[in-house]
């Protein structure tokens, strides 16, 4: 398998478990302090007691457990021959292109060492004695050509990455690493360099001893070394016999070896098989970027140079999520690999397939599904390439239709990315039938299709008319080298979330209706300025020129690559609308921060309410006075109100009369005490010494009923008369709270 340097920035073959992801790991419960690490003669070199230091020395102080000397400010080209570095455990170097060497006595108390993408052409003799290192990571170091046999005494190593390397063959003593869990290697071995000391790549037996622990095993290889040829069948055979593996790479140059794996690959969580013998290109028709992608997906399988369609293709492709079809001699369309094997693909990328004429045939699925079906129960039929959403199509010589397929025939309804490069007989994309199944797709790119007039194909001359709104999700539409294009939706209203268009070499797309252009969000037009100029505005449709169409249109430059501009204004674009959408996201969180607020308020008001309301009102209830519906409301308003009136005047006059209680009130009270003065220690009776003088309503004072004669004698001498209206409740609360009260009132 070709695994491309442009994946530099991936430290592993299978999505999610990155080497890089180390760190996380590795620092849990460690200190981690990342210093920012120089060489310049004159730059400050910061450790973690805050001291620097000015120049180079030969001893260098790395108080910190993790660093990482990666970006473009801290690269190293060279490490201190005699560190002080007995704290640090992790170290990531990765990107140091100028990094060529290791001392001897460096970090042997390291865990974990990150030397991808740099210079070093091998590791130091001192090897053994890193006895605590776990991980040991040189992917993409392209003058590594030889590990050294030493590396078996690494016992402790858990995770060994040789990927894009030059390594020639890997050392038995790889199988005494009784730890190791992951085995990333690639044999690249580049002609004319240092040939191998061995005729074996990989020894059978390394395998055998690694299997009862490997968990992820990744062996890419050059498709020409006969030493590979000679060894897969016993490593494929020993990777079977794992009962630990969950992710496998493997470059397989006979399908046969497939049914062997078949015990092994439907239990994987991750795999990857290039099947079928193959030469090494330097240059692909594929953009290496495309086959990124094809790699990015957890369970991938591509199929080389085959003349046939074996079942134990069909077997893989049924658990596969990405599907490369590269170069296949026989295959007149997809569906002979079986559509029901299909359902879980979610990329498709096909490429010099030059007998294939249709990739979808609807009639050979409603076959392999039973009879014929009637056009009634075709919605009985399950959908077609449910899952797929990324299409990439590349040099197809008889490609004439992408599906061939009945009215309401339901297929790709997931599909994001449509891209049809290159295939000269093409001429129908989308037939009516199938358009409105499209609700998802985001882009559409069509190159170099000379026979292609419409993006929607129709019998009929005249344009198709319909109040439906086809490719709702459109955002980007890319046409390039379409000689014959006259229309782009065929009269059909389509892509109302349109971004960007771009055209180019299109020489007859002469004019472009509302229907085509009905997007509110369209950002950008991309194309040649001639083209531009020329361009027909349908005056019964659009009136006068659409200004704001002018304003948007972005010439393409011809001194550069079209595609890249285009590719280029997409990612401005995609920024664009990304800081956009990001800054909706925050002014949103500042609405909902205040919202939310808002409700806090309201429910603390309420509660408030609720609290000040818990018991009911009595005093409101006792001021209510209901209407008499048989009277007139007015009148009895005014009754009220005249009623009010005379209330509050009884009420203004009620105080004057309170003062003149208060007054006489005192002038008793110091009456009692000139009384008190003169009896000295006389002793009374007992009622007496309770109240010196009682106050009592003249009217109320012939009901008492007194049978002690003494004591009425004794009370009727202190008792004074109290006028009966100046007598109010309020007037005998002072005397009733004082604890020496002498004074009662009734």
């Amino acid at each position: 398998m070709n695994f491309s340097p442009h994946m530099a920035n991936s430290l592993d073959f299978f999505p999610g478990s990155s080497a890089a992801s180390s760190s996380k790991e590795d620092s849990t419960n460690k200190t981690d302090l990342r210093i920012p690490f120089s060489y310049e003669m004159q730059q400050s070199v910061p450790n973690t007691s805050g001291s620097g230091l000015t120049e180079l020395q030969e001893e260098e102080e790395w108080a910190a457990k993790e660093v990482h000397l990666t970006d473009d400010k801290h690269k190293v080209p060279e490490l201190p021959k005699f560190p002080n570095c007995v704290s640090l455990i992790t170290l990531y170097l990765q990107d140091n292109y100028e990094l060529t060497a290791i001392p001897p006595l460096f970090f042997q108390r390291i865990q974990v060492l990150d030397l991808s993408r740099t210079y070093i052409k091998s590791l130091p003799k001192s090897l053994p004695k890193l006895v605590a290192l776990k991980k040991l990571l040189l992917q993409g170091c392209d003058l590594f050509m030889e590990l050294s046999p030493q590396v078996g005494e690494l016992k402790n190593l858990e995770e060994l990455d040789l990927d894009e390397t030059q390594i020639m063959d890997l050392p038995r003593e790889i199988g005494k690493l009784f730890k190791l869990k992951q085995l990333k290697v690639s044999f690249y071995h580049l002609s004319g360099r240092k040939k191998s000391k061995s005729n074996i790549l990989i020894h059978s037996e390394t395998i055998s001893n690694l299997s009862q622990q490997l968990a992820e095993l990744s062996i890419d290889v050059n498709p020409a070394d006969q030493r590979w040829d000679d060894s897969v069948e016993a490593v494929v055979k020993e990777v079977c016999n794992s009962k630990t593996l969950t992710a496998l790479s493997l470059y397989l140059p006979e399908f046969q070896l497939l049914d062997s794996t078949s015990l092994i690959y439907p239990s994987l969580s991750r795999f990857r098989f290039t099947v079928g013998r193959h030469k090494r290109r330097i240059i692909s028709r594929v953009p290496i970027e495309v086959e990124a992608e094809f790699r990015n997906w957890d369970k991938c399988l591509k199929f080389v140079n085959g003349e046939n369609i074996p079942i134990e293709i069909k077997g893989v492709l049924k658990y596969s999520t990405s599907f490369f079809l590269d170069h296949h001699v026989t295959a007149v369309t997809l569906s002979e690999f079986g559509i029901e094997n299909m359902n879980g693909l979610k990329f498709l990328l096909l490429a010099e397939c030059n007998e294939m004429e249709t990739l979808i045939d609807g009639e050979m699925h409603y076959e392999r599904n039973g009879d014929v079906q009637s056009e009634s129960d075709l919605g009985s039929v399950e959908p077609v390439l449910k899952s797929l959403e990324y299409l990439s199509i590349y040099y197809m010589e008889n490609l004439q239709s992408v599906w061939r397929v009945p009215n309401q025939f339901a297929c790709m309804s997931k599909l994001k990315v449509l891209a049809l490069h290159t295939c000269p007989q093409l001429s129908k994309i989308f037939s009516y039938a199938v358009l409105e199944n499209f609700v998802n797709l985001e882009e559409i790119i069509l190159e170099d299709c000379p026979q292609v007039t419409s993006l929607v194909s129709h019998t009929s001359t005249k344009p198709m008319i319909s109040d439906k709104i086809f490719l709702q999700s459109l955002k980007r539409l890319l046409l390039l080298y379409l000689p014959e294009l006259v229309s782009i939706s065929n009269g059909l209203l389509i892509a109302p979330k349109l971004e960007i268009i771009g055209c180019y070499n299109c020489p007859k797309l002469i004019s472009m209706s509302k229907m085509e252009l009905s997007s509110k969000t369209l950002k950008v037009i991309k194309g040649e300025c001639q083209w531009w100029d020329n361009m027909n505005w349908n005056e019964a449709e659009w009136g006068t020129r659409p200004d704001y169409l002018m304003r948007i249109f972005s010439p393409i430059d011809n001194e550069k690559d079209v595609m890249t501009q285009l590719v280029e204004d997409r990612v401005l674009l995609g920024a664009t609308t990304q800081n956009e959408d990001q800054q909706q996201a925050n002014e949103k969180d500042v609405m909902t921060q205040l919202a939310e607020d808002r409700g806090i308020l309201e429910t603390t008001i309420e509660n408030e309410d609720q609290r000040e309301w818990k018991y009911q009102p009595y005093y409101l209830m006792d001021i209510f006075s209901p209407l008499n519906n048989e009277e007139d409301m007015v009148t009895q308003l005014a009754e009220d109100n005249d009623l009010l009136e005379t209330i509050i005047e009884n009420e203004d006059q009620q105080p004057d009369d309170d003062k003149d209680e208060m007054v006489r009130l005192v002038k008793d009270n110091d009456l009692l005490e000139t009384l008190i003065g003169n009896e000295g220690r006389q002793e009374v009776n007992h009622q007496a010494k309770r109240s010196k003088i009682m106050c009592m309503n003249s009217t109320s004072s012939s009901s008492s009923c007194l049978t002690d004669t003494h004591s009425y004698t004794a009370l009727t001498q202190i008792w004074a008369p109290v006028e009966a209206p100046s007598v109010t409740p309020a007037s005998f609360v002072p005397s009733l709270q004082q604890s020496d009260s002498r004074l009662y009132k009734t």
